[in-house]
């Protein structure tokens, strides 16, 4: 899946255009819509610095 974008309903509530993986399905084409709370509620968020990997296992990412 792929998050690309940002949206907002009439009440003014956040959501997230979503592309998912399984082609051109549905009536907007592959893409949907995920509310700000289910993303909260249903994926991880995960940031790192490349640097803090130790460079063996970095360089191996690399490849």
């Amino acid at each position: 899946m792929l998050i690309y974008g940002k949206a907002v309903d009439e009440q003014g509530k956040p959501y997230y255009l979503v592309k998912n993986s399984w082609g051109q399905m549905g009536d907007y084409k592959g893409t949907w819509y995920m509310s700000r709370d289910y993303m909260k509620l249903n994926t991880t968020y995960l940031f790192l610095n490349r640097n803090a990997l130790p460079k063996a296992f970095r360089m191996q990412l690399l490849r």
